[in-house]
């Protein structure tokens, strides 16, 4: 009697201990996530995201994007629009905005993982999917920093692709199976071309011969489904046929998909990317891929086939990640969309961990050791000058922190059933340190400010008045390749390539759009390349250097 009395009382201090740290995960996770959407500028992808929202919202046009008022092949409309709405709802163009979607896609992915996951997995195993997975390395210091991209969002739209396919093949329902993932993959064409196209393909295909079930591959519900994507597709590019070149566009899609598949690449290339794949896709997940690594033992192999969502996740990553895998130059947001999957497998594996043998207490030495590194980062943290030179206040983070993860690594200790929870805890705490200690020297090394402060000075002389990018157009050959042979090739004239954080912030500071114009006429003032120089009849007001091509830029106007 004493003995059930003392351990209900241990019960129910544990899940008490247990959902504050929840809820302190959740309080740091968030503040990390939110309290420096705009510390530094826009980076990578993030301005090309911003300009074309920007224009989107401008010009109100839904169907063709464009960039200096030009059409902008290279990605179809939906994340435009998202960008766009985020503009038109808090008025505002500044960085926080761009990158607020990102941050909310982020979040609704791990909760998705959540609720697919309880069902099939438990509610603890579900929780801690969800918490790997908001604590994977990349994404927490690389993918939810630079949140403006489009890739967060577009890996939910294939998780939720992936799933519905699960759910509804497992309850038979074909019909909405079908359906929906074809909505979802029309959706996924409409974010980011091609590559949907590949996921509904290739997931259809594996989980019919898995379970036997070829016969669905030719059935009306499948057919059904097809058409409904063709017609989807097809009303969109009949009203972009209606504004601009849809020849070009399609083209575009095949050859962007193309760059960046085995097709394009030499042999060299596709060796090197297959024996490094492995260690980039480690280097993603960590810490979690250590876990993973250990599902090449037998013992916790066990069990894994007679669960319907773990021998999917593993379905769904093993056959659809083989075309990145052979692709060179993979970067690794195109791979989001895979670690809710592995963070979910990870999970199964953690909480199997404690009815092992052997290797002995893996549970308890895993989240510990991670906490012993966490503490040293931080402790060594100032001695690297080049990074903590730009922090105003180093040694107070650090002694704050190191004290912090300190007394987390202790109470570890004393509460082994926690540990992982606590282990969560120090990473979402470090995504704060990483704020306030290394994003100081991301802003340092990056261009944005650079380019915002000559766009001030460019708006200074012009008196914010409208600024034209012209030069020389480039001719745009994209075209689809198969075994050597060019199965499709158009030709179109392009803006020459500028920064795009120059309209971004030009935008941002004066109100007009960077519109692109070949012919110099006076009373305008023009953006362009020195060679411009070379017209005797326009003064030179402005010239700076940017880094994307070392080239340098003049503001000018015509004389007379």
């Amino acid at each position: 009697m004493q003995f059930g009395y003392i351990c209900a009382i241990n019960f129910i201090c544990y899940s008490m201990e247990k959902k504050i740290l929840l809820a302190l995960i959740l309080i740091t996770l968030l503040t990390g996530l939110f309290s420096h959407l705009d510390k530094i500028g826009l980076r990578a992808e993030e301005p090309r995201r911003a300009i074309v929202g920007i224009e989107t919202y401008v010009t109100g046009n839904l169907i063709v994007p464009q960039i200096h008022n030009e059409t902008y092949y290279n990605k179809p409309p939906v994340y435009n629009w998202i960008i766009a709405l985020f503009y038109l709802i808090f008025q505002s163009f500044s960085e926080w905005v761009v990158r607020l979607p990102g941050i909310l896609f982020f979040l609704l992915t791990g909760w998705t993982i959540y609720k697919a996951t309880k069902n099939h997995l438990g509610k603890e195993t579900a929780l801690l999917g969800s918490l790997f997975y908001f604590t994977s390395a990349d994404l927490l210091f690389y993918g939810t920093i630079n949140a403006g991209e489009i890739d967060i969002f577009y890996a939910l739209i294939v998780v939720l692709h992936a799933l519905a396919i699960f759910r509804y093949f497992h309850r038979k329902a074909y019909l909405a199976m079908f359906l929906i993932s074809y909505l979802l993959t029309f959706i996924g064409v409409m974010t980011k071309g091609i590559p949907s196209l590949a996921f509904q393909a290739i997931t259809i295909l594996a989980i019919c011969l898995y379970y036997r079930k070829w016969k669905l591959l030719f059935s009306w519900q499948h057919i059904a489904g097809i058409i409904m994507l063709f017609t989807l597709l097809g009303g969109y590019f009949y009203l972009y046929n209606q504004q601009a070149n849809l020849e070009g566009f399609l083209a575009q899609q095949f050859a962007e998909s193309s760059d960046k598949s085995f097709n394009e690449g030499s042999l060299s290339s596709i060796l090197t990317s297959i024996f490094d794949f492995p260690y980039q896709l480690l280097l993603l997940v960590m810490p979690w891929s250590l876990l993973l690594i250990t599902f090449i033992l037998r013992k916790v192999r066990k069990g894994y086939s007679s669960n319907k969502l773990l021998v999917f996740s593993a379905l769904f990553v093993l056959t659809n990640i083989i075309i990145y895998w052979i692709s060179p130059g993979v970067r690794n947001r195109y791979l989001y969309m895979f670690l809710p999957f592995l963070a979910i497998m990870a999970a199964w594996i953690f909480a199997k961990l404690p009815s092992l043998k052997k290797p002995a207490r893996l549970d308890y030495y895993f989240p510990v050791a991670g906490l012993v590194l966490s503490l040293i980062a931080v402790l060594i943290f100032p001695f690297f000058k080049n990074v903590s030179q730009h922090v105003d206040y180093k040694w107070i983070y650090t002694s704050v922190f190191s004290v912090v993860i300190a007394f987390t690594l202790f109470y570890a200790i004393r509460k082994p059933k926690l540990a992982i929870y606590l282990f969560i805890l120090a990473l979402t705490m470090g995504r704060i340190w990483f704020n306030l200690s290394v994003l100081p020297f991301l802003e340092h090394r990056s261009t944005a400010i650079e380019y915002e402060n000559h766009v001030k000075n460019m708006n200074q002389i012009t008196n914010k008045q409208q600024i034209f990018w012209t030069g020389a157009p480039l001719t745009y050959e994209p075209e689809l390749k198969m075994g050597g042979q060019v199965l499709l090739k158009e030709q179109f004239d392009i803006p020459p390539t500028l920064p795009y954080g120059i309209p971004y912030y030009q935008f941002k500071h004066s109100g007009y759009i960077m519109d692109y114009d070949t012919i110099i006429r006076p009373n305008r003032y023009y953006l362009g390349p020195d060679t411009m120089i070379q017209h005797k009849n326009i003064d030179t007001l402005y010239d700076f250097t940017e880094k994307w091509h070392n080239r340098k830029l003049i503001l000018f106007k015509k004389k007379g």
